[in-house]
């Protein structure tokens, strides 16, 4: 991945160069943009996701099949999903 920002003496600050972003009156847009929202989109997807593996569990477990391989399957993609989000939260992206 090719990196867009730039660190600034801020180690919360980032910069973006000009060619990244455009201005539009009151909007912006542009590569940065876009990556960010796709970004956004994954990560939303990621927390829906998370609540249907839930809900799949728990109708799993409610059927007496925690047994399973698809319940097993489910738990370690929810577990997967789940270090994913706190390694982002540990980033401050939540």
């Amino acid at each position: 991945m090719q990196r867009m920002t730039q660190a600034t003496d801020n180690p919360d600050t980032y910069t973006v160069a000009t060619s990244c972003v455009k201005v539009a009156g009151t909007t912006c847009h542009g590569p940065a943009i876009d990556r960010l929202a796709r970004f956004e989109n994954a990560y939303e997807s990621l927390l829906a996701r998370q609540d249907k593996i839930a809900a799949d569990l728990e109708q799993l477990k409610s059927q007496g099949r925690s047994q399973t391989v698809s319940f097993k399957q489910l738990l370690a993609e929810k577990l997967l999903n789940q270090s994913i989000l706190v390694l982002l939260r540990s980033y401050g992206l939540d």
